[in-house]
């Protein structure tokens, strides 16, 4: 397979329990889970390849924005990619500017 773990992430357990009900069918799929977690505090460690996030870093508020990226480091193997995709209106410099603080 393409993807050999896939985690599914969200501060609301209701989200993970919605992803498990609808996704999460025993026989479904060995290689994916969903965690119920905060993205400012992310338990992983040189886990995966990729980490992903759609639509979801512009309800972090802006002063938590370091705390999610030094975690989505942390969560990646070395040379992994991040891939984010959200609203950023007046915030786009101000997160890149953070990323290549944190990417030091």
């Amino acid at each position: 397979s393409f993807c050999k773990r896939v985690v599914g992430c969200d501060v609301s357990s209701m989200m993970i329990d919605h992803a498990n009900a609808t996704h999460g069918s025993p026989g479904f799929r060995n290689n994916l889970s969903f965690v119920v977690g905060d993205a400012t505090e992310l338990p992983f460690k040189s886990e995966f390849d990729l980490v992903s996030s759609f639509n979801a870093l512009h309800w972090v508020p802006l002063t938590k924005h370091p705390d999610v990226l030094a975690g989505i480091k942390r969560s990646l193997k070395p040379n992994g990619r991040i891939f984010l995709e959200f609203e950023a209106e007046e915030s786009m410099g101000a997160l890149i500017e953070m990323y290549n603080e944190v990417a030091r």
